[in-house]
């Protein structure tokens, strides 16, 4: 049979040569393929001679093997494959040390190009969740087994082949976070996954943590596609070459919902009614305490990146108001309620509040049923409007909006209404309440 034919990455080509002690990659380019039945791969030299490949992967497809430690033999050099049905089927390969040649010097524009060009990252995972941290290992472009003498920690020793080339390597990359036209992203913060570091540069291994957006729960919508980006520079006696790798890192949103706690008893104590919008997922109060404490835990989280205590703190007293109350008057209320009566007759009992929402969420209150002025006596009505909260850069004065607002009133004896002379206050006066 005809031999399979295939490709040779790197090294196909003498403007990407491959490393020695590293790995090539066979890519089959014809239908006929390589087999399942693992055969052998084998580096050629100029003479003919015949040197045995280490084997890592096998597939009817694509080969990975792996390069001896130095080139043996002079030009040229080629792969051979051997199958269960064809044997010595070759392509060339082109190396680096061959191609520098025994006592010549270093192409030190090629080597350093080379190892920028074959620099990989691995990261983990690829779907993070909000304010989960992702693993990256940044990857240089030599051997694995035999690190060169880096300017930093890697291993003492070296690479044979690079040791009698070069006298140095430095190497460092960079992480930033960018949005998908280039502009600045979100806040982010990188730690090291491992104690050994580069001078003048970030860890190798890294755990980088993305600030999530926080949206509203009734227009979460898809994921944000942001890029990891990771600047690598690799310099070699004076030789310098830079390359950027893009990493796309979906960062779903954080759902906030707009909830109203309204208490009997002043400081959110006693009785407890429950407000939602009109469209919420929020049917009962256990997925009102689950939703508030999924916002919890991303904000403690990314506490590295922004200090989230404004949030906090009225969060975990939302959370502890529903689960201690005495109890719920009639369930989670959707929308709006057009009299209290109906809601364990807590018409002109309330006494507390705590709103929680997105910038802008607003609710209106009312001193009589329906959404209007009583029969007899005086309207009052108050609408509040939520602001937007802001954290706090750790280390810095810096602050950062954070598009979620809060409105508490633990005492309403001291809230008069909107539209009062000063006088008319909302304890205990408070008989219908809806979200606008």
């Amino acid at each position: 049979m005809a031999c399979p034919a295939y490709v040779v990455a790197p090294g196909g080509t003498a403007a990407a040569p491959a490393m020695p002690g590293g790995p090539v990659t066979l890519t089959m380019t014809t239908p006929l393929g390589f087999g399942v039945v693992v055969g052998t791969v084998s580096l050629v030299d100029g003479n003919g001679m015949l040197y045995p490949l280490s084997v890592t992967t096998w597939t009817a497809t694509e080969i990975i093997a792996m390069l001896p430690a130095t080139t043996p033999g002079p030009e040229p050099h080629a792969i051979s494959v051997s199958t269960a049905t064809d044997s010595d089927c070759r392509q060339p390969i082109f190396l680096v040390g061959a191609m520098m040649g025994a006592g010549q010097p270093p192409d030190l524009n090629m080597l350093t190009s080379q190892i920028l060009a074959l620099t990989q990252v691995e990261w983990d995972p690829k779907y993070p969740k909000p304010g989960e941290a992702i693993e990256v290992r940044v990857i240089p472009g030599f051997s694995a087994f035999l690190p060169p003498n880096l300017s930093g920690s890697l291993p003492a020793g070296g690479n044979l082949l690079l040791s009698a080339l070069v006298n140095n390597i430095d190497f460092t990359v960079k992480y930033d976070v960018t949005n998908l036209d280039g502009s600045p992203g979100p806040g982010h913060v990188v730690k090291p996954l491992s104690p050994a570091q580069l001078p003048n540069s970030d860890p190798l291994e890294a755990l980088v943590t993305i600030l999530p957006p926080f949206v509203d729960e009734l227009a979460v919508g898809d994921a944000l596609t942001l890029h990891l980006n990771i600047h690598v520079t690799v310099t070699i006696e004076g030789i310098t070459k830079t390359g950027d790798i893009a990493l796309p890192i979906p960062i779903p949103p954080v759902p906030v919902p707009a909830v109203l706690l309204m208490s009997k008893d002043a400081g959110h104590k006693g009785e407890l009614v429950l407000l939602v919008r009109t469209g919420s997922a929020l049917a009962n109060a256990g997925q009102v305490v689950s939703t508030l404490n999924s916002v919890i835990q991303v904000a403690n989280n990314v506490r590295d990146i922004v200090d989230m205590a404004s949030l906090l703190t009225p969060l975990h007293s939302a959370v502890d108001t529903i689960t201690t109350a005495s109890s719920l008057a009639g369930g989670v209320a959707t929308g709006g309620i057009s009299d209290l009566e109906d809601y364990d007759e807590m018409d002109n009992e309330l006494s507390s509040w705590l709103l929680i929402g997105m910038k802008g969420t607003k609710v209106e209150f009312w001193n009589s049923s329906d959404f209007s002025g009583p029969f007899i006596g005086e309207t009052h009505k108050t609408t509040v409007t939520l602001g937007e909260l802001s954290a706090t850069v750790p280390g810095t004065s810096t602050t950062v909006p954070l598009g979620i607002g809060v409105d508490e009133q633990t005492n309403l004896s001291g809230k008069a209404w909107d539209d009062s002379d000063g006088n008319d206050f909302m304890n205990d006066d408070i008989v219908s309440v809806r979200f606008i």
